[in-house]
């Protein structure tokens, strides 16, 4: 039988600086985090109202720029972990190139509601391309984790039992619950409403966006509750 074990453990041996990134993931996010802040904080330093009268018409395309860039480090933050569990070859449940795709979908959902939070608090953005687009990632977030969990149940290996466990047993009801009800059929379903409704409400929105966080809270709790190595 397969046992419960903890894959992270040796992560801790590598050192951050200053080749540490070249070979372990764990150091990589923590780069990508240290990135992230400070262009974010740089670009929220530039679009003041003090800094960019005095920056003239560069300002612009300085808040444009770090922008980019803080948007593409908060994306490589967000599915970093997706990478850290694919590399840990000892646990097969984990390694499989569709596990950092099931996190990147996941957590573009989850930017999209956080898109509608915007919007619904007036901060700009249009509530319906977001929903559009997290309509769009929702069906396939959910297709990946289909396929996911398939190919593991098809596996000849300790992933088989990883995948059942999440499917039938003592992570069931956080699988089925917080993941497929919560965090896929709701927020879908509200969004699909909408369409034909013309605009949902929004204590509808309200509730998609918490189901959302709520569902994307359980996907990495469900996956690394069942992943195990096998005996040796």
């Amino acid at each position: 039988m397969p046992i419960l074990a903890n894959p992270f453990a040796s992560i801790a041996r590598f050192p951050l600086f200053p080749n540490a990134w070249r070979t372990s993931w764990f150091a990589r996010g923590i780069l990508f985090t240290i990135f992230f802040s400070g262009f974010a904080f740089v670009q929220l330093a530039v679009g003041h109202p003090f800094v960019a009268e005095r920056l003239g018409p560069v300002a612009t395309p300085l808040f444009v720029g770090f922008g980019v860039l803080a948007g593409i480090f908060a994306f490589m933050t967000g599915i970093y972990g997706g990478f850290i569990m694919n590399y840990c070859k000892s646990v097969p449940f984990w390694n499989t190139w569709i596990l950092p795709v099931v996190f990147a979908l996941a957590g573009i959902a989850d930017g999209f509601a956080l898109m509608m939070g915007i919007g619904l608090g007036g901060g700009g953005g249009s509530i319906a391309v977001a929903e559009f687009w997290g309509r769009i990632v929702l069906i396939s977030s959910a297709l990946m984790i289909t396929v996911y969990l398939v190919r593991s149940s098809l596996a000849p290996t300790v992933a088989r039992e990883s995948a059942r466990r999440l499917i039938r047993g003592h992570v069931a009801v956080a699988f089925w619950l917080g993941i497929v009800v919560l965090g896929i059929i709701v927020p879908l379903g509200v969004s699909i409403f909408s369409v034909y409704a013309g605009e949902a409400s929004s204590l509808f929105l309200i509730a998609a966006i918490a189901c959302h966080t709520f569902g994307a809270f359980a996907l990495k709790y469900c996956l690394l509750k069942v992943g195990f190595m096998p005996r040796l």
